[in-house]
């Protein structure tokens, strides 16, 4: 159990499982550094540690695969771009943020997530999952690419949203008159 919050500071760039674990803080992937991206050459495991720090060689952007299995997670912030979560097995997490690009959100078929908020400034994002609440609120026309299912989702941005996927939404919301879908 760790009862503060995890950061992934920019030296992990490859991949990181979490298995069995608690995080009752937030898990926060810190932002692509704008000038050079960095990338380690291994696969870091946490089975709990608080923050993790790592010394990495300057190499092309990489996707970064986060992975929980059996683990439950209050909070969950992407600021990394080009970021894949992969949530498998009774894992549960409360509220995920999306705020980068290249972010891809991947569940196994029996867990959902109760609630994701796609946040300013995101223009594409895949799902493949099944989510109870989507919230999209970005300044920017944004693509959703994937397949799932989504029992609500709220519209708060007057920018176009393509909605590029199978499966199916319950409740489509919107509080803004200008709306493009």
């Amino acid at each position: 159990t760790v009862s503060g919050d995890v950061v992934l500071t920019a030296a992990v760039e490859e991949a990181i499982n979490f298995d069995s674990v608690n995080i009752k803080g937030k898990l926060v992937t810190e932002e692509t550094p704008v000038a050079k991206a960095r990338t380690m050459n291994a696969v870091a495991s946490l089975n709990p540690i608080a923050s993790l720090n790592a010394v990495a060689e300057e190499k092309p952007r990489t996707t970064l695969k986060i992975t929980f299995a059996n683990s439950v997670v209050a909070y969950v912030e992407i600021k990394k771009v080009d970021t894949t979560l992969s949530v498998i097995d009774a894992t549960q997490i409360t509220l995920l943020k999306v705020e980068s690009n290249g972010a891809s959100i991947q569940t196994d078929p029996g867990v959902i997530l109760p609630n994701l908020n796609i946040s300013k400034g995101v223009t594409q994002i895949e799902l493949n999952a099944s989510i109870a609440k989507v919230e999209i609120d970005t300044n920017d026309d944004i693509k959703i690419s994937g397949s799932g299912n989504f029992q609500s989702v709220e519209v708060k941005t007057d920018k176009t949203v393509e909605l590029a996927t199978t499966g199916t939404i319950a409740t489509l919301a919107t509080d803004t008159a200008n709306v493009k879908l």
